[in-house]
């Protein structure tokens, strides 16, 4: 038995150990890898700066070193094209962090544009929807929002929450029934036609909860 358990072991840390050498980038692509290109493609999308780490990595294999120095050139100018007040006022109205790629020479134009699209995003019904969904409370609505949206973000996870304690209750019933349905299966075989009648009458009983719960959850999504 310990043997294996130790063989095992030994397959599961030889499984990690190759996926942790698995290279992404092949020959071909490290000879071929436009890095101005990767570079202002993730620049454009507002990703932050890679390092190129597993690239270097992987290209080291072949004895090819990525162009770093290309791959930020790109990179800078993929940024310029992102930090604009337009996008600025979309990634606001979307909800998301003010972007601190952006140099601190576009700050102001581009934060007071963020700021405008936070309006749009920081309302009651959007906060309702976020605590509904349980999804984590966004903390940089303006002041003169943050208060209502707070209260309908609370409202709304307080309804998730209530959700999430019905939704256990199922999977506990949902346990007895399987282990009912169970215990009425070995009791058939047995012949104990009685035993296996008082287990349908637990399962039906049991059965009937869950669709009360169900309905009670119905009711809390429907909500708005």
């Amino acid at each position: 038995m310990m043997l294996i358990a130790l063989r095992t072991l030994v397959a599961f840390i030889m499984m990690a150990v190759l996926s942790a050498c698995v290279q992404h980038l092949t020959q071909e692509q490290c000879q071929s890898m436009n890095w101005y290109q990767l570079g202002y493609s993730q620049g454009t999308q507002g990703q932050p700066l890679g390092s190129l780490q597993q690239d270097i990595e992987d290209c080291a294999q072949f004895k090819i070193t990525p162009d770093y120095n290309a791959y930020q050139n790109g990179y800078n100018a993929g940024v310029k094209v992102f930090c604009t007040p337009t996008t600025a006022y979309h990634v606001g109205s979307e909800g998301q962090p003010y972007p601190t790629i952006c140099p601190a020479s576009v700050r102001g134009e581009l934060y007071s544009q963020w700021q405008s699209g936070l309006r749009l995003y920081c309302v009651p019904q959007q906060g309702f929807a976020l605590g509904k969904q349980g999804a984590p409370m966004p903390e940089f609505c303006p002041p003169d929002l943050s208060t209502a949206f707070r209260s309908e973000y609370n409202r709304g996870l307080g309804i998730h929450q209530a959700v999430a304690s019905l939704q256990a209750q199922q999977q506990t019933i949902q346990g007895q029934i399987t282990a009912l349905q169970n215990d009425q299966a070995v009791a058939t075989r047995q012949g104990n036609g009685d035993h296996a009648a008082l287990d349908q009458v637990q399962i039906d009983s049991l059965a009937n909860q869950n669709n009360g719960i169900s309905q009670q959850i119905a009711q809390m999504l429907a909500q708005n």
